[in-house]
């Protein structure tokens, strides 16, 4: 969300502080995170539980899926 509180607010806002901690964690440990790493750790945090179906709904209403972009 901007400062005037409009925009999107992410689905996953309710559990954004078990993220946060994970990854102090991780860097406490010695093993900081890429931001590749850390959005692998977060999928697999999610995977099967409500957040990724709750997610998955999200992305599914708020992005497009562009014709002109050719798949690699």
């Amino acid at each position: 969300m901007n400062e005037k509180g409009s925009g999107q607010v992410s689905p996953l806002l309710e559990i954004v502080p078990q993220f946060i901690q994970a990854v102090i964690q991780m860097a406490r440990i010695g093993d900081p995170l890429t931001p590749t790493k850390a959005l692998g750790l977060i999928n697999d945090m999610i995977a099967g539980t409500k957040y990724q179906d709750i997610l998955k709904h999200w992305k599914e209403k708020h992005t497009q899926l562009r014709s002109d972009v050719r798949a690699l």
